[in-house]
């Protein structure tokens, strides 16, 4: 009956918890909980202790109930790792840009077809550079723009294969499949990124920066 009733209450205490007003929550929690099991001060405890023993039981169920909320919030222990997430998250690494067909080729066959025409060329030259880049990238569009069409259907089709890949990690790491709790605990977290995320911009810049933000809340089954 005591676990049905503070189970009850969860959604309040959320709704408290993210408007920081728990101590209303507590107040009116107490109440009720006092009403229905309030510990009674001992019979043969004298007048001059009977109100410091009682506001002692009172102290000490309050922390009680206090502890079980903590222990059984749905976002308990998400917190500390969703914080790390969203910071990385205001900093993503960089996508690299998408290869060429030509260079796709390149790495596949570069030794057997394309270097044994640069090492030519070069041999021919007085006095051959360095760092022969250009006359590398020259010798694999060359070689390219000659090869069949069975030879670069593969290619195609394996830079066709590739982004495929990629298009599903990125929608593996999208929220799509983030659990309520998760999205609760990333809630929670807001504020602080967000006030990190403004000081930095504010340094940056000499502007002062306001973000806004709403939507379904999930720890009330999605209501806004």
């Amino acid at each position: 009956e005591q676990k049905e009733f503070l189970e009850a209450r969860m959604p309040d205490y959320l709704k408290h918890q993210a408007a920081g007003t728990l101590e209303m929550f507590w107040s009116c929690l107490l109440r009720a909980w006092l009403e229905r099991w309030k510990e009674t001060v001992p019979e043969d405890v004298s007048p001059a202790e009977h109100d410091k023993i009682e506001g002692a039981l009172i102290k000490s169920q309050k922390a009680k109930l206090k502890v079980w909320y903590q222990n059984n919030s749905k976002a308990k222990g998400k917190a500390n790792t969703t914080s790390k997430a969203l910071t990385l998250a205001l900093n993503p690494p960089k996508v690299g840009r998408c290869l060429k067909a030509s260079e796709v080729y390149s790495r596949k066959h570069y030794a057997e077809k394309i270097r044994p025409k640069v090492e030519a060329e070069l041999e021919s030259m007085e006095d051959p550079p360095k760092f022969p880049i250009g006359i590398i990238q020259r010798h694999i569009h060359q070689v390219w723009c000659e090869e069949d069409n069975e030879v670069c259907h593969a290619v195609i089709e394996e830079m066709s294969a590739s982004s495929s890949q990629e298009k599903e990690k990125l929608c593996a790491d999208s929220s799509c499949d983030r659990t309520p709790q998760e999205l609760a605990a990333a809630i929670k977290c807001l504020p602080d990124a967000i006030q990190t995320l403004n000081n930095s911009l504010s340094k940056q810049t000499g502007w002062v920066w306001t973000i806004l933000g709403g939507g379904p809340d999930p720890a009330f089954d999605g209501r806004v």
